[in-house]
Parts: C-alpha cells; sequence; structure tokens
C-alpha cells in the first residue's frame, strides 16, 4: 500500500499535468487565432459576379476590367462567382471561388493584367 503522503503528490502531479496539458492546447489556439486574424491576407478587392454581371464589393478596380469580367462569365457559362485580388508583395494575385472552372481562371488573371 501507498504511504498517503505519496499519494498526494501523485495526484497533485496528475492535477498539474493535466492543468499545463489544457493550457498548451489554449496557447495553441490562440495562436492560430490570431495568425488567421492578423497575417491572413485581406483582398485588395472583390468582384462578384451576380446574374452574370460583375459588382464590385471590396476595393476598387477599372470598369475594363468588371467588363472583361461580365464577358468571360458568360463566355464560360458561370453567373455566380466571385474573384478576389489579393496582395502579395508588390503585386496582386488572384483567388477565384470554386463556382469558377479552373478552365477560365487564366482568361480572369490575362483580362486583370491587360485591363488594371
Amino acid at each position: 500500500m501507498t504511504p498517503p503522503r505519496r499519494r498526494l503528490a501523485t495526484a497533485a502531479s496528475s492535477i498539474f499535468s493535466t492543468v499545463m496539458g489544457y493550457a498548451r492546447l489554449a496557447f495553441v489556439g490562440a495562436t492560430v487565432i490570431l495568425r488567421i486574424l492578423f497575417i491572413a491576407p485581406r483582398p485588395a478587392f472583390v468582384v462578384e459576379l451576380k446574374e452574370g454581371k460583375a459588382l464590385v464589393r471590396r476595393g476598387k478596380v477599372h470598369s475594363r476590367f468588371l467588363r472583361s469580367c461580365e464577358e468571360i462569365a458568360a463566355d464560360c457559362s458561370v453567373r455566380d462567382a466571385t474573384i478576389q485580388g489579393i496582395r502579395r508583395g508588390r503585386g496582386i494575385s488572384l483567388a477565384f471561388s470554386r463556382a469558377l472552372p479552373e478552365s477560365c481562371h487564366q482568361r480572369f488573371r490575362n483580362a486583370w493584367i491587360l485591363e488594371r
């Protein structure tokens, strides 16, 4: 049989390790949330294609780019989708919603380069 002091020390050690486990989990969770909030890139612009019409939801883009988006969407038979311009260093790369087929992505990129 284990002496009472030893049982108390073992129980305290077990509680301490459980608390430290939770503290470590909370720290990792807080770190992930902070990275998402402060490090994740915010879009420079958001263009929403709604029923084939291109609408700017955030930022500024040239009207020629919006017209090109409408034409490309019509050619690709896309009615509703989203295009985001994400800042990458000195440039902007485009991110597309799943509603836009990959076969059309390059056409939007080309329009962005030509019409900005």
